[in-house]
């Protein structure tokens, strides 16, 4: 059997449900689990059920004790839960179990439904988002969420599924997306924020495509565009990308890719831009990588609500979302500055095969991946370069890792393609197993994520020795 088939059993048993029973739909907080939630939602009320559902940064062994003292019999986790089956599979014994998820399987036991694509030789962490496989499911469920296939990709997106298009499923949900006009998929530049920000505060804030003098520097952005004869001002506003005629564009197109003549793949900066025509141009809401960050920074303020709300298009709720945006991004911003006049190594990466950024006390828990993400895709590291934040989380230490994708360094892509392969995953999992070891026990360390993103939780008490660890793990890397 198949993934597509094993698919449509699980939707053929959850809709011959009782539609008196009320389901606890239980969902992840970032980006791409706020879509799966949304998803179900909108599922489940054109289906006429009830349900509770709780947003959660982490499936911990004490939240499934909570949840087993509750009278729901059916549980739906969405973007989360493989990695957590046993705990499940005791606590929930007595009850009916659906896991819609793509992360690494901890193990597969009878009598859970666990429609995730490893379980059939398919990555997770590539080729479907977790709202992937909640689409999946809602459209095994009835063909008319169909439409809800543009939510699966904002998901993708959020989840950094994309890499100059997608990828096996992901690929054929993006179809779905475009054939019910959802979605629109166009060339152009694929910095962040083409949709809201000026010209010149988009190229000041490229990070992902790293412009020499102009990355980082508004003078210098300013003084790019000058040269290039391109106007900044659009009546008594500033011009953005869409403001450019034909002309404009193809000049700044060959301006950056000559600023950028240094980098591996300084073309990079034209390719696919999603885009959801019913949304208002110049909206953050109308380019999907935008949409995504609204998402994210809701789920870390602890809003996922009002961006469940905005998926499912109400106009109240998505102003609120977008209030929590600029929240958001500020304190991004407040811990990126922090970041680099506090981390040397920052400013000097040198050659070395791990940055770690130690926000304890200084960056919040809910921003520090975001921070990890931004710095590893600054241009200052040769490409796969580890990018480690820390933070503090009440009793935990909340850990996130990323590494410098490819067009990010200047280092020959042959001698730095064992770096750009590197599981990050499996790097944790790794520095976890030493900590134990060193420890003497178990030390209730939690692994999650992917290859290319992941993250932990570790005991505050194991701080330190956690990111000896991660050093003397790193340092071996090369030997």
């Amino acid at each position: 059997m198949g993934f597509a088939d094993y698919c449509r059993q699980a939707a053929a048993s959850f809709a011959a449900l009782p539609r008196t029973e009320t389901l606890r739909l239980v969902s992840h907080h970032d980006a791409d689990g706020i879509s799966a939630a949304a998803i179900m939602v909108s599922a489940l009320l054109r289906d006429n059920r009830r349900y509770a559902l709780t947003i959660v940064p982490q499936l911990r062994r004490e939240l499934i004790e909570q949840f087993a003292k509750e009278q729901h019999q059916v549980f739906v986790f969405c973007d989360l839960g493989s990695g957590q089956i046993e705990d499940i599979r005791e606590l929930l014994a007595d009850r009916q179990v659906y896991i819609l998820d793509h992360h690494e399987l901890q193990a597969r036991p009878e009598g859970i439904w666990q429609v995730n694509p490893h379980c059939f030789g398919i990555d997770g962490g590539k080729e479907i988002s977790g709202a992937g496989v909640a689409y999946l499911f809602a459209r095994d469920l009835s063909a008319q969420n169909k439409d809800l296939a543009v939510i699966a990709i904002i998901g993708a997106l959020g989840d950094i599924q994309e890499d100059k298009g997608f990828t096996g499923l992901n690929k054929a949900i993006l179809a779905d997306a475009v054939a019910t006009g959802t979605m629109e998929v166009q060339q152009g530049l694929r910095f962040f924020g083409a949709q809201t920000r000026p010209l010149h505060k988009l190229l000041e804030y490229s990070m992902d495509y790293y412009i020499p003098g102009v990355s980082g520097n508004e003078s210098g952005a300013i003084q790019f565009l000058t040269e290039l004869g391109i106007d900044l001002r659009k009546g008594s506003g500033w011009k953005k990308a869409a403001d450019l005629s034909k002309d404009d564009m193809k000049d700044l197109v060959a301006g950056i890719i000559l600023r950028r003549h240094g980098e591996q793949h300084p073309e990079d900066i034209i390719g696919p831009v999603y885009i959801l025509p019913q949304q208002k141009p110049g909206s953050s809401t109308r380019d999907a990588r935008e949409f995504a960050t609204l998402l994210n920074a809701c789920g870390r303020l602890g809003k996922a609500s009002l961006g469940i709300g905005a998926l499912l298009g109400d106009k109240h709720l998505t102003m609120r979302a977008l209030r929590e945006v600029t929240i958001y991004r500020k304190k991004i911003m407040e811990a990126v500055r922090w970041t680099e006049e506090h981390v040397p190594a920052i400013e000097r990466p040198g050659d070395a095969n791990i940055i770690i950024i130690d926000g304890r006390g200084v960056i919040g828990h809910t921003v520090i991946g975001t921070v990890a993400s931004i710095i590893s895709r600054s241009g200052r590291f040769s490409e796969g370069t580890m990018v480690l934040g820390i933070a503090d989380q009440e009793k935990l230490l909340k850990v996130s890792i990323r590494k410098a994708p490819r067009n990010s360094g200047s280092r020959p892509e042959e001698e730095s393609k064992h770096k750009e392969e590197r599981n990050l995953r499996e790097f944790l999992a790794a520095v976890i197993a030493d900590l134990n070891a060193k420890a003497g026990e178990d030390t209730q360390a939690e692994v999650g994520g992917h290859a290319n993103a992941a993250g932990a939780q570790v005991p505050l008490e194991r701080a330190e020795l956690f990111v000896e660890c991660v050093k003397e793990r790193a340092e071996a890397i090369d030997r």
